[in-house]
């Protein structure tokens, strides 16, 4: 576990509703609009794709706000999508090497750490998204960032 805060940024963005047991039909397609958009309005996509999970507590049931973004700069007006600063991020992270489908025991170490440390965990995490690789998902590298006061 590190402790990071992360700078501000402009990204283009989108934020949908889901629960864990939607979350894949977001997987992919979502990133790819974000990204044609981003490039049709002459924006240079200049970092990874997040996903940023606002509320979401575990429950696979339970109803949260996703937003999907990518870091851009440039001058150019997204048609279709949002174009907003994200905020300074402060977060416990950890990387994760492998298929997305073994995040939990991730996250549960992580807030394991957290709490054994007596950190205050805020109600947004993050991943960033370093490498993705859906043929070989073993070789998938994802920040994982949980957010702390």
């Amino acid at each position: 576990m590190e402790i990071k805060t992360q700078q501000p940024f402009t990204a283009i963005s989108v934020t949908k509703k889901a629960t864990l047991k939607t979350l894949s039909k977001h997987i992919g397609s979502v990133a790819q609009e974000l990204f044609e958009d981003a490039v049709n309005a002459k924006l240079l996509p200049a970092g990874p794709v997040y996903w940023v999970y606002y509320n979401m507590d575990g429950d696979p049931d339970k109803e949260f706000n996703l937003e999907v973004v990518i870091p851009v700069q440039g001058e150019g007006k997204p048609q279709k999508f949002e174009l907003k600063e994200m905020p300074e991020f402060k977060a416990a992270t950890t990387i994760h090497i492998g298929p997305w489908l073994e995040f939990g025991d991730t996250y549960q170490k992580l807030i394991g750490e957290l709490m054994a440390k007596r950190n205050k965990m805020t109600s947004v995490c993050r991943e960033m998204y370093i490498n993705v690789d859906f043929e070989h998902p073993e070789r998938n590298i994802t920040e994982i960032q949980v957010g702390i006061d």
